[in-house]
């Protein structure tokens, strides 16, 4: 039996071994994270989002000497192979997005033997669209601003081969210009590639979903207009038209109609909602570019005109928030 002393040095070196994120070769804890440099150049200073699989913290990129997000695997997610892909998968599909309505990739690492693996991102320091809507509706020209701005960066995914499938106002994110960021590519789509998910999984936010997602269809750039038809509802009526648990409200979205808006949007703003979430993919407008100049022009009508798009967003109600980048999934 090993004496008192010997029993003390290995604990001490065990607890080394966990903040050097060391222990066993390949297991991580969240406080190890605190401080801690990965590929001796990337700096993590404190968490600023959590998630069921993900967690993002503010760092800095001590080779460039800027403020970046990164964004690792939770402790018991860290080896799990589904994530790893998830993560690879976020890498290459926002890396293949250039717009400036999604957030920029800037470096993606592999798990080491004393790192988890790791994505570098733009640090959006702003609150989420969620943050905003929690305080109530918006009002309706801001709404339509978010929507244009929004579906402008859908439309530079889609034309780039992608289908997001997970908008929402979670994955939306507002820096200090009102600039909207599109962030969590980690379950997009792009033709030819191969699933991060089981086959059969319907994959996304259930309070999102298309009708014909949740019939088991495939996610399509209709779908993703869908989602962001939900996310302008719940702009303008401050609450999403179903509630209930994921599955009832699945089964709503897909047996639908979606409940019509307060009386107070204006008609034509809740005609471009009516047709952003109608059941049939055909009947939505044609394509994400439309949406953003129609919505565009709703926001600039709402204002009075000239509003210059994001310059409507920096009167928004302020709500306290660290930077961010991209939304661990909630």
């Amino acid at each position: 039996m090993a004496d008192p002393p010997v029993i003390s040095r290995i604990r001490r070196l065990r607890r080394r071994l966990a903040l050097n994120g060391a222990l066993n070769g390949k297991v991580w804890r969240p406080m190890s994270y605190t401080s801690f440099v990965l590929a001796g150049r990337y700096k993590l200073i404190d968490r600023i989002a959590v998630g069921g699989v993900g967690e993002v913290w503010r760092g800095m990129d001590a080779v460039l000497a800027r403020p970046v997000a990164i964004k690792l695997p939770q402790a018991e997610h860290a080896k799990h192979a589904e994530t790893l892909d998830r993560f690879r998968a976020e890498a290459r599909n926002a890396g293949a997005v250039s717009h400036p309505g999604v957030a920029q990739v800037y470096d993606y690492g592999d798990a080491g033997p004393r790192h988890p693996p790791y994505l570098v991102m733009e640090l959006v320091d702003g609150p989420s669209l969620a943050d905003l809507i929690a305080g109530g509706p918006l009002d309706p020209a801001r709404a339509m601003d978010v929507v244009a701005q929004a579906a402008a960066g859908l439309h530079a995914a889609h034309l780039a081969g992608l289908v997001h499938r997970d908008i929402k106002p979670g994955n939306l994110l507002l820096n200090r210009d009102g600039q909207v960021k599109i962030t969590d590519f980690g379950i997009a789509h792009s033709a030819g590639s191969s699933p991060v998910t089981l086959t059969g999984m319907v994959v996304g936010t259930p309070a999102y979903l298309a009708p014909e997602r949740v019939a088991g269809g495939p996610a399509t750039p209709a779908s993703d207009l869908y989602a962001l038809g939900i996310v302008a509802y719940e702009c303008l009526a401050g609450a999403r038209p179903f509630s209930g648990t994921p599955l009832q409200v699945a089964l709503a979205h897909r047996d639908g109609p979606v409940p019509p808006l307060p009386a107070s949007v204006p008609p034509e703003m809740a005609a471009l909602v009516t047709e952003l979430t109608a059941r049939d993919p055909a009947d939505r407008p044609g394509s994400a570019e439309e949406v953003s100049a129609r919505a565009g022009r709703l926001r600039d009508r709402g204002s009075g005109g000239g509003s210059g798009g994001t310059a409507l967003l920096r009167g928004a109600r302020p709500v306290r928030s660290a930077g961010r980048a991209c939304a661990a999934k909630r």
